[in-house]
């Protein structure tokens, strides 16, 4: 064959037959897109009807600045808009692909260099980088790229760089303790740290994950204080519906309207068979009624605060037969 018998011949330069020889090889390379003959002999290109290109291999290679360095292929490119983006950019010198994507060509004389690290990660990196350049949302959902891990880990550890750890921790419990909806007060200020993910479809929960471990545990423990606040609320608020209840419910067997608004500070009176009773009203207002009892001689009326009368009536119910809630007659001091 005519390449055998090239590669088989030597014919130097102004010899007969080499400019033929020269066509030739010209010829062999257009045809295969290699660069053999030229490569040894820079005569060859006079030759050439097509320009020269050169194969690298995507994981391998990548390419010179001001170009996005890191190979994406037609496959990859439909994955993602923001990968197909980065492929429409770099087909202005990838010529094509061929053996399966895993090869592509370029022009000869382009420089690039052999890739420094991992595929997967410098590639996620450059897509981070391209979309936060372009303002193009980054998705939290991963499955969009197909390569969950390197973007998972590339994303995170730019995400993490926005935060001040030395103050952002206790800002943020803080926050999220001030408010009800503690969720919505962490997707917020991750927000306003962050604002180049898109968290349109994103839970508290996945974007949660995506954060460093302090943050991760603030979100969790806050979570956690906040509940055992909720649940002490409403303990509190149980026990005092039971002792409102209570003491509406003794006003009522008295036969009485209830008296003043049920707020266990209010003052109110006791009356009826108060004299053998003095110690024991004496004694609640003491214990629960800051000490505060006056007696109105003219109405009859021990006047204390309210929780001094709901505390007596818990002790000793069948007090009920002898003294009687009535509305204060003047104010405890």
């Amino acid at each position: 064959s005519i390449e055998d018998d090239l590669l088989h011949s030597i014919i130097l330069p102004g010899a007969n037959g080499y400019q033929q020889a020269l066509m030739d090889a010209a010829k062999l390379e257009d045809a295969t897109l290699k660069n053999h003959f030229s490569e040894n002999n820079p005569d060859v290109v006079q030759f050439r009807t097509t320009k020269r290109i050169k194969e690298y291999s995507v994981r391998n290679y990548v390419l010179p600045s001001p170009h996005i360095p890191v190979v994406v292929t037609p496959d990859q490119a439909e994955k993602s808009v923001i990968l197909k983006a980065i492929f429409e950019q770099q087909k202005a010198v990838i010529v094509k692909f061929y053996d399966h994507n895993n090869y592509f060509f370029v022009a000869y004389e382009l420089e690039v260099a052999q890739i420094d690290g991992s595929y997967g990660t410098l590639l996620y990196q450059a897509v981070i980088d391209f979309a936060r350049a372009n303002k193009m949302p980054l998705p939290l959902d991963t499955e969009e790229f197909g390569s969950a891990y390197f973007y998972r880990e590339a994303l995170r550890k730019v995400i993490n760089e926005q935060f001040n750890y030395d103050t952002d921790t206790e800002l943020l419990k803080t926050k999220m303790l001030a408010v009800d909806d503690m969720n919505a007060a962490f997707k917020d200020f991750v927000m306003s740290k962050v604002d180049f993910l898109d968290y349109a479809n994103a839970s508290a929960e996945d974007i949660v994950t995506m954060l460093s471990q302090p943050l991760q545990s603030v979100f969790y423990r806050a979570s956690r204080e906040k509940e055992l606040l909720n649940q002490q609320s409403t303990i509190t608020q149980e026990n005092e519906v039971a002792i409102t209840t209570s003491a509406t419910t003794t006003e009522t067997s008295l036969g009485n309207e209830p008296v003043g608004t049920g707020d266990p500070g209010e003052t109110v009176g006791i009356s009826g068979n108060t004299k053998p009773n003095f110690p024991k009203i004496k004694s609640y207002a003491g214990m629960h009624g800051g000490g505060k009892y006056r007696w109105d001689g003219k109405n009859q009326v021990w006047n204390v605060r309210r929780i001094t009368w709901t505390k007596l009536i818990e002790a000793y119910p069948n007090l009920t037969d002898e003294l009687k809630l009535v509305p204060a007659t003047m104010r405890v001091y």
